[in-house]
């Protein structure tokens, strides 16, 4: 069985302009700059190079569940 790409974050140029902004102000949330700032091509360099640890997850997904909560990040 071939396996699909569900996600890919590089192409989610929402959600890390969202991250971005949060790691840039003061607010508590966000990612320190230590490999660049997050989502930019500094940052996807280190991803590349192996300097900034990435997980990859692969599976099947036997069920589906939609649900509702209260998000800073999810919209």
């Amino acid at each position: 069985m071939a396996m699909i790409e569900i996600y890919l974050l590089k192409k989610n140029v929402q959600r890390i302009g969202k991250v971005q902004k949060a790691s840039m102000g003061s607010t508590g949330y966000g990612f320190e700059n230590t490999h660049g700032l997050f989502g930019s091509a500094e940052w996807w360099q280190q991803v590349e190079s192996g300097k900034l640890q990435t997980h990859t997850i692969s599976g099947i997904i036997t069920r589906a569940h939609l649900i509702n909560r209260a998000c800073d990040f999810c919209h």
